[in-house]
């Protein structure tokens, strides 16, 4: 999985699996997503589908392996409301300083974290600048996972030189410093887990896996100058509840920003759907421009069947005040295992 020279050929996909398939800790992460794991594994497999085309797209675009397709299967199970313990958000987990370093918004109005298109647009860049730091896709891998600074002085001990005295690195200087306990454990395990499900993804039948292949995302934009309710927007267009909310995860309290923004409407809306946007009145902002602000609390874990109201009851803590603080849209059903943050008391 050594970075390819843009324009020149991947290696062949066959010859990757036998190399891999002989390393146990990739094999145990086959074993695992055809196993205990197969549910989930056919979810995230059936999920991704639809973001396959703009994935492959920008993968190809910046002449890197195709092994990184499966990269946000591992971050978030190809989910763009994903919220990581460590306040990481959306398919590709972006941290807010490194998100806002790509170029994506992130602040009370939009969290472009959660923007399929314009996230895997920004972690296409991330990756191919960790490719041409590091010269080893999995080196760079582990990287995305665990931190360019962390991997940069691990790997100088183990090569006793730095990577500009050195040249670049090598695919399997990642299983040495894995080898020695020089990378995080969870950093050990991400780059097996990474091989083992691009090895899946690419063959599923030969696993057992049935993917059904969903539609690509189809969507067309508007430009609005002032902030209209994606609910109020829905009913306009005639549309189905949550439609634009799931097209436009990025609009976390589910109105468009004051300034202007542009919002993504199914491919298929008629001439007059942009003329019936801008003639919507403007949504009333100093609802939510009056929230209070709240300070953070502890971290939390979701039980299976909790809703929010049961997260909010069983900790002492408002409501709205938990929905504001982890930005969860109106429509977002919370999942078992999820990561909460807590207001302060």
């Amino acid at each position: 999985m050594a970075a390819p020279t843009p324009g020149t050929a991947q290696r062949d996909s066959s010859s990757i699996d036998a190399e891999l398939l002989r390393r146990p800790d990739v094999t145990r992460y086959i074993d695992y997503f055809t196993g205990p794991a197969r549910d989930r594994m056919s979810q995230w497999l059936n999920r991704g589908t639809r973001y396959r085309e703009l994935i492959d797209e920008h993968l190809e675009r910046e002449g890197l392996p195709g092994e990184f397709a499966y990269l946000p299967m591992i971050e978030s199970g190809f989910s763009n409301t994903a919220v990581s313990h460590a306040g990481a958000v959306g398919m590709w987990q972006f941290m807010p300083e490194t998100a806002r370093d790509y170029g994506l918004r992130v602040d009370r109005w939009v969290d472009e974290r959660r923007d399929p298109f314009r996230a895997t647009d920004a972690a296409v860049r991330h990756i191919k600048d960790l490719n041409r730091t590091f010269g080893s896709s999995l080196v760079a891998a582990a990287a995305y996972n665990g931190g360019t600074g962390r991997l940069s002085r691990s790997l100088a001990r183990l090569r006793g030189v730095s990577l500009s005295e050195g040249g670049h690195a090598k695919d399997q200087d990642f299983f040495a410093l894995a080898g020695r306990g020089m990378v995080a454990k969870e950093t050990q395990n991400y780059v097996p887990q990474l091989l083992a499900a691009s090895i899946i993804g690419r063959d599923p039948t030969r696993f057992g896996f049935t993917v059904d292949t969903l539609p690509p995302i189809t969507v067309d934009s508007v430009r609005l100058e002032k902030p209209i309710r994606l609910a109020v927007a829905e009913q306009a267009l005639g549309l189905d509840q949550r439609t634009l909310a799931q097209l436009n995860p990025q609009f976390v309290l589910g109105v468009t920003p004051p300034g202007g923004a542009w919002i993504r409407i199914p491919a298929n809306a008629d001439e007059s759907a942009a003329q019936r946007l801008n003639a919507l009145p403007s949504a009333p902002l100093h609802r939510l421009e009056d929230r209070p602000r709240y300070r953070l609390g502890e971290l939390v874990r979701v039980k299976r069947g909790d809703s929010l109201g049961d997260v909010a009851r069983r900790h002492g803590v408002n409501e709205a005040a938990l929905r504001r603080i982890n930005a969860i849209p109106e429509w977002y059903r919370i999942r078992a295992g999820q990561a909460l943050r807590l207001p302060a008391s």
